[in-house]
Order: structure tokens, then C-alpha cells, then sequence
């Protein structure tokens, strides 16, 4: 499902579900702090998709974890199940999707029938002798029953509602207490999907950073040495990650715990450099630990804001700085962060061996303007009498 993610009035499309490691990126690319996995999202406004009325078409702030696994257990429903969620949904007026995770759970209590229309729906009522009118009824006189209005008495006398291709009555609904388990990473950067060369049915995720005793004791239940595991599928927290050696695997572990003893914001930080040197590999991913300590980042949105936060370092403090909250200041961001040799990622800004706020000096033609002008202004004696 195509879902609509909006920051300062930007919006993103992306495609749900994802693997959970994928999302912390997003959060990452949202610039939100550390701990917070809300965000701003749209449903489609598509009323022809199975889907809660109250959701299609609004901006809704809500976890990213929590609208993943609602997408995940709503697409892996057989159709006939989603129709009964829409009408349990729709019937509770639930106007949150944190409320309808819940409702994902036992919809085989709602009597669901393919029907679209009156007509069938009074077909498989007579088919089935759902009302006692026609439990009563003479069998040679069922033919001329009209459909149409069998259907419509039997929907009106359940509270049943057409969704799609079926017919549902949620009154029958019977909610369940259940805790739903929500997906999300903990200190982990990659999630291979290991197994014998062939032999994907006996396959197991594993995640990295782990202890490497844990992968050979699995080559050696599966009766093979580590070396000829082969990968199945990868995951991955960072962007474009590409790892196709498994004999590397020990390698990929070892920059997993680098990577999981730096800060969050270093993480972003390492993200940054290799997207600014177009790196997807164990190599590249060393190399930017390496030199991270080389480079200052900042987190902001975009050029106007590195824009905004350079003035604010620079002017005097007795400047009222809110006075361009709302001014464009795209090109001056530009040019500063052109004349510190800098890139804007969608992380945020970095420079290589240079603070990331210090004022510019002037240009040499500036420089050379102003002795000029200092050369003009001193007083000559042949001028004085």
C-alpha cells in the first residue's frame, strides 16, 4: 500500500510494508529526534480499495511502527477478511489506526457471503433458507421470489453492509483483548536470511550484530561449514547495502559492532558520508567510520535551514532572529555551504575539515575593495595647507 508521509509540507511516497531496519532510516531522513517514530502520514483517498472510510484521504500522526504491522496483517488477510475488517472499522467509527490493529483479530466471528449487490445476496438467502419467511415458503413457489427485495430484507434485518465483492453483518463482531506485537529494531543494522546451498525451507534469519558462535552452530545442524551458507535475503538499516560474499560474513558482523557502539546520531552521521561518497559496501562502510571523525554534520532539513542556524550563529545576538523564520533562504545556504566545500545529504549537512557555522572570510575581491578604499581615505601631505 502506497502511503503519503508529509514534513514541512513536503510529502514522500512509500511503499508499506517494509522490513522494520528500513524504517528506521525513514525516521532518520524525517530528521526525528532520537526515540520518537511518529510521523505524518495520508491514506489513499481510493474509495474502490478495501479499506476504513475514516482513514482514506487524512493526515494522520501516528507511530511508523505501528502503521507498518497494521499493513502487514491487513494485506496478508484473505480478501473476504479484509471486507469484515472494513465493516467492523467503519461500524465502530474507529478514527485512529492505533485503534484498529485490535479489530485485525477474530473477524471469523463476522458472517461474511460473496455477494456485491441485493440480487445475490437474495440468491444465496433463498439458496440457504436464511429467513424463516422462506424456511416457510413452498418449494415450487422460490423461483418467483424476487431476489432484490430477499436481499434487501435480510441486510436490513441484520445491519449488514456491502463492501466490495461481500456481503458482512459487524454487529456479530466480538472483539478480542489482545496485545499486539509490534516489529522494531533494537541495536541491530542487518538481518541475512541463512541457510544451506538449496535448502531455503530450513533457511533462519539472523541479526547483526551477533555472537558468531550462533552461526556455526546452525552450519552445523544444517551439516555444513559456515563458508557454503548462502543468503537468501538481506535486510538492511542502510540505503542501497549491498553484501553478496558470504565468505565476508564475519567481516559484515564486525562493522555491525561498530556500528553498534556509536551514538544514534554518529549512525546518521556515517549514513551521511556514505551517501556523499556513494558507498553500499563493507568497504565503504569502514572507510566512513574511519573518517567520521573528520567531518562536522548537522542534522537539518535542508538548505534554508543550515541557512537559518549559519545567521543565527553569526549576527549579533541582539538581531531578532524570528524576523526570517519565514523568508527564503535557500541560496544564501548554497553559497555558504558551496564556499565550505560542504554536501547536503538527506540526512542533513556535512563538511570535510572545516566548522560547519564559522563566518566566511571575505573574498580577495572584497579584501582588495576595502584597502583600496582605506588607501582613499588617508590623508596625504601635499593635500594639506
Amino acid at each position: 500500500m502506497k502511503i503519503s508521509i508529509f514534513k514541512n509540507g513536503i510529502s514522500t511516497v512509500v511503499e508499506f510494508p517494509k522490513p522494520a531496519l528500513e524504517l528506521q532510516d525513514i525516521l532518520d531522513r524525517q530528521h526525528n529526534q532520537e526515540g520518537d517514530s511518529n510521523v505524518n502520514i495520508r491514506f489513499p483517498d481510493d474509495r474502490t480499495m478495501m479499506f476504513p472510510a475514516a482513514m482514506q484521504g487524512e493526515e494522520i500522526h501516528m507511530d511508523i511502527y505501528v502503521l507498518n504491522a497494521l499493513i502487514n496483517m491487513y494485506e496478508q488477510l484473505p480478501s473476504e477478511k479484509q471486507a469484515a475488517f472494513v465493516a467492523v472499522a467503519d461500524r465502530l467509527q474507529v478514527d485512529h489506526p492505533d485503534d484498529l490493529l485490535p479489530l485485525l483479530y477474530n473477524l471469523d466471528s463476522v458472517p461474511i457471503v460473496r455477494a456485491a449487490s441485493y440480487t445475490k445476496l437474495g440468491q444465496f438467502c433463498i439458496e440457504n433458507a436464511m429467513l424463516s419467511e422462506i424456511e416457510e415458503c413452498p418449494d415450487s413457489l422460490l423461483p418467483y421470489l424476487e431476489r432484490e427485495h430477499v436481499g434487501f430484507t435480510m441486510a436490513e434485518r441484520n445491519q449488514g453492509v456491502f463492501v466490495g465483492d461481500y456481503y458482512c453483518e459487524p454487529d456479530h463482531y466480538e472483539c478480542l483483548n489482545v496485545s499486539v506485537e509490534v516489529g522494531r529494531p533494537h541495536g541491530t543494522f542487518f538481518s541475512l536470511l541463512i541457510g544451506a546451498p538449496d535448502d531455503r525451507k530450513n533457511a533462519a534469519w539472523f541479526s547483526f550484530p551477533c555472537d558468531f558462535m550462533n552461526i556455526y552452530d546452525f552450519a552445523d545442524r544444517l551439516g555444513v561449514d559456515w563458508e557454503n551458507l548462502v543468503g537468501f535475503e538481506m535486510q538492511s538499516a542502510l540505503p542501497g547495502f549491498v553484501f553478496d560474499d558470504m565468505e565476508e560474513l564475519p567481516d559484515l558482523n564486525e562493522v555491525a559492532w561498530q556500528l553498534h557502539d556509536l551514538s544514534p546520531e554518529d549512525v546518521i552521521k556515517v549514513k551521511a558520508i556514505m551517501e556523499e561518497k556513494d558507498a553500499h559496501d563493507i568497504a565503504g562502510l569502514r572507510q566512513a567510520i574511519r573518517v567520521m571523525d573528520e567531518y562536522k554534520f548537522d542534522a537539518v532539513e535542508d538548505y534554508s535551514h543550515y541557512a537559518l542556524r549559519y545567521l543565527r550563529a553569526n549576527l549579533p545576538q541582539s538581531f531578532n532572529i524570528s524576523a526570517l523564520a519565514n523568508t527564503d533562504l535557500y541560496d544564501l545556504g548554497v553559497t555558504v555551504l558551496n564556499a565550505k566545500h560542504g554536501s547536503m545529504t538527506e540526512y542533513g549537512v556535512l563538511v570535510h575539515d572545516t566548522d560547519l557555522y564559522s563566518i566566511l572570510p571575505k573574498p580577495e575581491w572584497m579584501q582588495e575593495e576595502t584597502e583600496s578604499e582605506d588607501e582613499d581615505c588617508e590623508p596625504k601631505w601635499g593635500d594639506m595647507t
